[in-house]
């Protein structure tokens, strides 16, 4: 079974088997960076950067093709794409505020990430429950 996650574009996912939660950027073996996130009618897939002690890799994944094999039975696939709608706020031009922008949809890549029960995959974003 594999660790689902929803992941938008310039979000980064650190991998190891020794992870340190206080400092990632010095203890992962995968650096996964969904580069991009295209949903047409044809096809949906995301580009993605992979840094590890081997250099930097850039994938294009399709839902439906092959993944990202990191070796040691570690695989990335893409499932699916998920379209998150953001509402955008409309430029006032008395107090100086919104972004001129209305609602638009972000797409998002939904990844299936199998790996051995070890190995640890951590959000950039995480943040520790008080």
């Amino acid at each position: 079974m594999a660790l689902r996650l929803t992941r938008s574009v310039d979000s980064i996912l650190y991998g190891g088997y020794y992870l340190d939660p206080k400092n990632l950027e010095g203890s992962y073996e995968h650096r996964i960076w969904v580069r991009r996130v295209r949903d047409h009618r044809k096809y949906q897939d995301a580009l993605v950067n992979v840094k590890s002690r081997l250099g930097v890799t850039e994938h294009l994944i399709s839902v439906g093709g092959d993944g990202i094999n990191l070796g040691s039975g570690i695989n990335i696939n893409i499932v699916g794409i998920q379209k998150f709608e953001l509402d955008g706020t409309p430029y006032c031009e008395h107090c100086n505020r919104g972004d001129g922008l209305h609602d638009r949809v972000v797409p998002q890549a939904r990844l299936a990430i199998y790996a051995p029960i070890k190995y640890e995959i951590v959000r950039h974003d995480a943040r520790k429950k008080k």
